[in-house]
């Protein structure tokens, strides 16, 4: 069985303006455990490329592995703000994975607004607390 989530980020167009500006776009909602698996052993390639004395055909070979391991990772789930603000479909047959991203959904969603709350309100002024 599939289970499907879909999730919409709706803003008003100063809303929106304050997201652009404030660069919300990249903020992480959720990464999956593929995701996470493909970014470790890319990294790992990566070292493994970079030790000094190594063969042209064993930097070349892990350099090769590390860009196969960040192009799974790219096909993996990585939820983004900018993903909710474009309209994302989720399809797991994991119905516990899928309520746990609809809860970080819902959190990103209250964090979003708290803080276009706060950055519409914000006027650069400082305030000097003394106690």
């Amino acid at each position: 069985m599939t289970f499907l989530l879909k999730a919409q980020l709706d803003l008003g167009a100063e809303e929106k303006y304050l997201f652009d500006k404030y660069e919300l776009k990249d903020r992480v909602v959720y990464n999956s455990d593929a995701f996470i698996q493909h970014l470790h052993a890319a990294d790992e390639h990566r070292e493994e490329a970079a030790k000094d004395e190594q063969e042209l055909s064993t930097i070349a070979y892990s350099s090769l592995a590390a860009l196969g391991h960040n192009i799974m990772g790219k096909l993996s789930l990585q939820l983004t703000l900018q993903n909710l603000l474009d309209g994302i479909q989720i399809e797991s047959q994991d119905l516990e994975e899928l309520l746990h991203v609809e809860g970080l959904i819902h959190q990103s969603a209250k964090y979003v607004a708290d803080y276009l709350k706060i950055a519409v309100t914000f006027d650069s002024r400082e305030d000097l607390n003394e106690y």
